[in-house]
């Protein structure tokens, strides 16, 4: 008898090797990560551009926004979540114009005390996001990765506002 490989069969195959998950389930995350973002907490103000970043605690999970200002108003631009699946810790970013508006995950693959870095090689751009804090008061969120043929970095300055 011959065995015939389908278009499905090839599909299903290739879709249990994705990693990311599509619908994560937060769970408390582990503590180094937890104490990374607690210290994360707060309001943030781009120093070089009207532009906020904010960082709460939800309970399970840390959710984070950002907004554009555009003189009194602010403009929702990404929405953030820090959450744990069996795959491991990810960042899931939601950006409001791009990838019709469905979230793309990083994963969770360095941490210390005042960084933490989550990657997505299979991402466009970037492939990955870096925060760190220094002192209590300023923070850099770093984006980089191949953009087409050329490595590109992109730092965001930030200074605690509340």
């Amino acid at each position: 008898m011959k065995r015939v490989i389908t278009p499905t069969f090839i599909v299903i195959v290739v879709m249990g090797c994705f990693r990311y998950p599509e619908n994560p389930k937060p769970e408390q995350l582990q503590n180094d990560v937890n104490t990374f973002f607690t210290s994360l907490l707060g309001t943030w103000k781009m120093d070089e551009h009207p532009v906020i970043e904010q960082w709460e605690d939800a309970g399970d999970l840390f959710t984070g926004k950002v907004y554009n200002i555009i003189g009194v108003d602010t403009a929702l631009t990404e929405e953030i979540r820090i959450i744990r699946s069996d795959t491991g810790i990810f960042y899931e970013a939601k950006v409001m114009d791009q990838n019709q508006g469905k979230p793309v995950y990083f994963k969770l693959t360095a941490e210390e005390k005042s960084k933490i870095m989550f990657e997505n090689p299979k991402h466009d751009f970037p492939q990955q996001i870096l925060y760190e804090i220094s002192g209590n008061d300023h923070l850099e969120a770093t984006i980089q990765g191949r953009n087409k043929s050329e490595m590109k970095t992109v730092r965001f300055r930030y200074s605690r506002i509340h």
